[in-house]
């Protein structure tokens, strides 16, 4: 990596005008990436990703705390995934942070805790395989773990139920919780490799609760996020304090959100993928099948016109995801004027 790094600088210094020319290889409408939405909904489709759309995504992310400047990354996720792609590529770069890649396969248990990254992210199956690692681990350690283990975690569970209820801990459950977290909190995120991940989250699917609280009681700040391909996956998050069970949180900064009297979740922000007006005329001659692969959903283009012929403010981007919901688990979205 170091003489990468010289070498780079070197070329830029025999080279004068290169690097504003590569800053002006690619504008903000070109497309970064085409990523592919999992097909829950539908038949899977490429989604043309703009450097607009995650840029503005993750600005907007990080203007809430979501994100942060200088952060140390662990990239072990398929990237083609648009969570890792996003929170890790993208927000990696443009917030200037370590990308920290495993060495294999093989070692990504080892090199998680080699690198104990500052900001983790991992699918609610991930946290399930993690709680069974660790719960393994306990079986098979000695007795006086065991014990310790039996005796303080259920403690810790117990109280994460309390503060996200609304309770305030006493001054013997601060206490206890103290002392659990030099015997047993600390040394388990440790042997997970999460010792400094101030900010964790979870994503793609609903998370078990057991799994969630075991892991905020053990003082893993994990908190859930809302998205789509559609949108960078940057559409809602849990913000620390006012995290509650079975919600993804408020929209993020920048992102309106409104839920249609049919129960479908229609988003507007900078970080919805949508086509813009060149890049439609040119798809004119496309075959129905071309345009059903490069359109992110038919629908996010009927929304954007209907959004805008029925009197609403013209809006730059807007994406209908077919995802029905209750309202519980989708709270406190705002609402478009």
């Amino acid at each position: 990596m170091h003489s990468i790094r010289i070498d780079r600088q070197r070329r830029l210094a025999a080279e004068p005008g290169l690097a504003q020319e590569l800053i002006g290889r690619a504008g903000p409408d070109d497309i970064a990436v085409l990523l592919y939405s999992s097909g829950t909904t539908g038949a899977p489709k490429g989604i043309p990703l703009r450097h607009r759309n995650i840029l503005g995504g993750v600005a907007n992310a990080a203007a809430a705390g979501y994100f942060r400047s200088n952060e140390e990354l662990f990239a072990y996720l398929p990237t083609a995934w648009v969570g890792d792609f996003v929170f890790t590529l993208g927000a990696g770069l443009f917030l200037r942070s370590t990308i920290n890649i495993p060495e294999r396969q093989e070692t990504i248990l080892h090199d998680l805790r080699e690198v104990a990254p500052t900001f983790y992210l991992a699918a609610p199956r991930a946290w399930d395989s993690m709680l069974t690692r660790v719960q393994v681990g306990m079986a098979d350690s000695t007795p006086l773990k065991r014990s310790l283990f039996d005796i303080f975690m259920p403690k810790a569970v117990a109280l994460e139920r309390k503060r996200l209820a609304g309770g305030k801990p006493t001054a013997f459950e601060r206490l206890f919780h103290a002392v659990g977290d030099l015997l047993v909190y600390g040394p388990v995120r440790d042997f997970l490799g999460l010792a400094r991940a101030e900010r964790a989250f979870t994503g793609g699917e609903a998370i078990g609760e057991d799994t969630f609280l075991f892991f905020r009681a053990l003082g893993v700040k994990l908190k859930q996020f809302y998205g789509q391909t559609e949108t960078c996956a940057l559409t809602a998050a849990q913000t620390e304090g006012h995290v509650k069970l079975h919600t993804v949180g408020p929209p993020m900064p920048g992102v309106d959100v409104r839920i249609d009297d049919s129960g479908e979740i229609l988003v507007r922000s900078v970080s919805v993928a949508t086509l813009t007006p060149t890049r439609r005329s040119s798809m004119a001659g496309c075959t129905p099948a071309t345009r059903a692969i490069l359109i992110p959903t038919a629908s996010s283009l009927c929304s954007d016109v209907s959004a805008k012929s029925s009197g609403q403010p013209p809006v730059s981007a807007t994406s209908r995801i077919s995802l029905r919901t209750a309202s519980s688990s989708v709270p406190t979205f705002a609402t478009w004027p």
